[in-house]
Parts: structure tokens; C-alpha cells; sequence
């Protein structure tokens, strides 16, 4: 129902009176009424005068006399059209036993009074409101599920609604933020207000329009070295070694010179904030000692996902080690020690740099090397 609303319709007992000074009182009161719509608590009150009966009533105060034009008629009901205004003080959000009031907006009167033979008279009421039928209550929350996708942190979350068939449309969510999610976000999903709209019309009232909820069961690159389950890493651990021992077996003139393979720690690289292609590199870093010095190398494993159950999944065979040949000269990642040739790294600063250091334009990293 409409602020204003003013009908050219028919209706109601005439209220005519001559004042002193020739004029016609007319009690626009008589001419007016009110309805109210819609469902407790969220009822409508709107109103409406009856301007077709207000002016055949008193067509002659108006100046229209017997066998008048439609044309000056209907001037004279729009010019009452113009004038005449009011408004309750509360019109929307109504329950049955509320008062609201009714007031007119007299400014505009005395100007139409001088216009024509007429005093109009108007009085503000109070109005109890009354009718409004019971609304049926309803969660919407209680019947939808959040379905995840993606991989963080780039999830994706959707509202699943198929188990809300007990309302007579369906109901439009929306999820806040709904995109680049990862495990333990926090996202809000909020009812429609075309939704809310449309089912208070059909008697429906919402009990809740929206709810935050925490995002669960995303699959997830590795982010923290914490999280990585002890027998994945002892996998990869012992894997690293024997991709290493091999790579000595192979290139050694006396393998037997090896003394141990220790594993210092390790770098995890994760794709910075924003970047495109998420992604996870964890590095192993070794410790390679000789009979009579050492020297370092690495090997490293990208796309080393969480599953939603906790377990790790990673592929042994992308295994990456640092490329280099000793075969005919030193050339890529090899260097050269008292006349003998080695596929790695003299020392921990020239491997960080190259593992790290020309990757820190896309990645942060984490070390738990010593």
C-alpha cells in the first residue's frame, strides 16, 4: 500500500454544510478509508478519499454546475488530487492490536479553499490496527547446506537449497565472500530481500535472513610445515635420500667415498597472496658429507595437497633435484673440489639463493633449516 493513494471511485453518505460566509463545509473524513493488509507483524495500512462522491456531492461548491464538461470535472478532481495529502505515522511492520495515527498534511488547503466555495474540514484519527492473519514462521537456515569446491585458497562456496521445498518460491541466498576461500574463512550468507519480500506477501515470515558460517573440508595446498603429516614427510625424506644416493652411485668415481646424507630441514615456498596458480613447493635440503668435506643439495616437491579427510597427497615422481652434469666439464649446478666433480651447492648461501631468493617474487617461503 502506497504513502498516498487517493481513488476516483464511489462511495459514501454526503456531508454537506453552508458556513456564514456562503462556503460549503465538507468533512473529507466522510469520504475517507483505510485498509490494512498482508500478516501479523509484518502487516500494511494504506488509505484512500473518495474524490468522485466528495465532488458529485458538491459539484456546485466546486462551480460546476448542472450538465458540467467532463473536462471541468475532471480538472476539479485532479486539482483535489494535488491538494489533499496525509500519511500515518507508521504504515509497514504492523501486528494486530498496534495504533497507528493518521494525520493530514494541511498545507495545501487554504489555497484550494480560496479557489473554490468550499471549507474542507479534516481530522486526524487514530487507527487499531486489526485482521491481520497469523504468518508461518520459518528458518530458511535449517534446510540449507554450504557446499565447498576448489582447492584453497581458492575455494569456492555455494548454497545448496533442494531440501527447501515447503515454501511456495524459491528462496535466493547470497555468500559473502563466496570466492578465494580457504579453511577456517569466515563467510556470511544472507538471505535476498526480494525473498523476504516476496514471502511475507504469501504469509511466510523468515526467522533468521542470514548466518555466518566457517569454511570446512577444502582441500588445501600445504601452507605450514605444521601441517604436514609425519609419515608423508618420512616418505619424501627417505625418497630424497635415495634419489641422491643414486645420483652418486651414478657419477662417482668411488661412491664408497660417500661418509652420510643428513637432512637439515626444510623450505617451504607457498604462492604469494593474489598471484595466479596456487601453489606449494617443499624442499628437502641436505647435508652431503664426503670423507673429507662437504657440500649441499636439495630435493624438492610442488602440488603437495591436504585432502579433507587429513591425509597428504603428493607424487613422488615430480621429485626435482638440482640440474647440472659432471660429465664432460662442470656445467649447471656442479662445482669442482680438489680435482674431483659434484652435482650441487659449495655452500647453504648459493643453494638458499637459488631456491629461495630468485623465487621471492612469487613465493613466501618458511625454513626450518639449521
Amino acid at each position: 500500500m502506497g504513502k498516498r493513494r487517493i481513488l476516483f471511485a464511489a462511495a459514501s453518505a454526503m456531508c454537506l454544510l453552508l458556513t456564514a460566509c456562503g462556503s460549503t463545509e465538507i468533512k473529507v473524513n466522510d469520504y475517507l478509508t483505510t485498509e490494512v493488509g498482508g500478516y501479523d507483524g509484518d502487516g500494511s495500512i494504506g488509505w484512500n478519499v473518495s474524490l468522485d462522491q466528495l465532488v458529485e456531492n458538491n459539484h456546485e461548491a466546486f462551480g460546476l454546475k448542472d450538465g458540467y464538461s467532463m473536462w471541468d470535472y475532471q480538472a476539479v478532481l485532479q486539482n483535489l488530487h494535488d491538494s489533499l495529502s496525509a500519511d500515518f505515522d507508521k504504515s509497514t511492520g504492523l501486528s494486530n492490536g498496534e495504533t497507528v495515527k493518521f494525520k493530514w498534511d494541511t498545507s495545501n488547503i487554504e489555497k484550494l479553499e480560496s479557489e473554490y466555495k468550499i471549507k474542507l474540514v479534516t481530522e486526524d484519527v487514530d487507527i487499531k490496527v486489526s485482521g491481520l492473519q497469523e504468518a508461518i514462521e520459518i528458518n530458511p537456515f535449517d534446510k540449507i547446506k554450504i557446499q565447498y569446491s576448489g582447492t584453497a585458497p581458492d575455494g569456492l562456496a555455494v548454497v545448496d537449497n533442494s531440501a527447501l521445498t515447503d515454501l511456495p518460491e524459491t528462496v535466493q541466498f547470497s555468500i559473502a565472500p563466496k570466492e578465494g576461500l580457504r579453511n577456517g574463512d569466515t563467510i556470511k550468507v544472507t538471505v535476498s530481500d526480494a525473498s523476504v519480500s516476496n514471502l511475507a506477501d504469501k504469509g511466510y515470515r523468515l526467522t533468521k535472513t542470514e548466518k555466518t558460517y566457517t569454511v570446512e573440508g577444502l582441500q588445501s595446498y600445504l601452507m605450514s610445515l605444521d601441517e604436514l603429516p609425519a609419515d608423508a614427510s618420512k616418505k619424501m625424506e627417505s625418497h630424497g635420500q635415495d634419489l641422491l644416493k643414486s645420483e652418486i652411485a651414478s657419477y662417482w668415481d668411488n661412491p664408497s667415498d660417500l661418509d652420510s646424507i643428513t637432512l637439515l630441514g626444510n623450505y617451504l615456498l607457498t604462492t604469494k597472496e593474489g598471484m595466479p596458480n596456487p601453489n606449494s613447493i617443499l624442499v628437502y635440503v641436505y647435508e652431503i658429507k664426503t670423507q673429507d668435506f662437504s657440500y649441499y643439495s636439495y630435493v624438492e616437491y610442488s602440488d603437495i595437497m591436504l585432502l579433507n579427510d587429513g591425509t597428504c597427497s603428493f607424487n613422488l615422481a615430480n621429485a626435482e633435484q638440482p640440474y647440472g652434469s659432471v660429465s664432460f666439464g662442470v656445467w649447471g649446478v656442479a662445482f669442482e673440489h680438489d680435482g674431483l666433480r659434484y652435482i650441487g651447492y659449495a655452500d647453504l648461501d648459493t643453494l638458499f639463493n637459488e631456491v629461495v631468493t630468485q623465487r621471492i617474487g612469487v613465493y613466501d617461503y618458511k625454513s626450518t633449516v639449521s
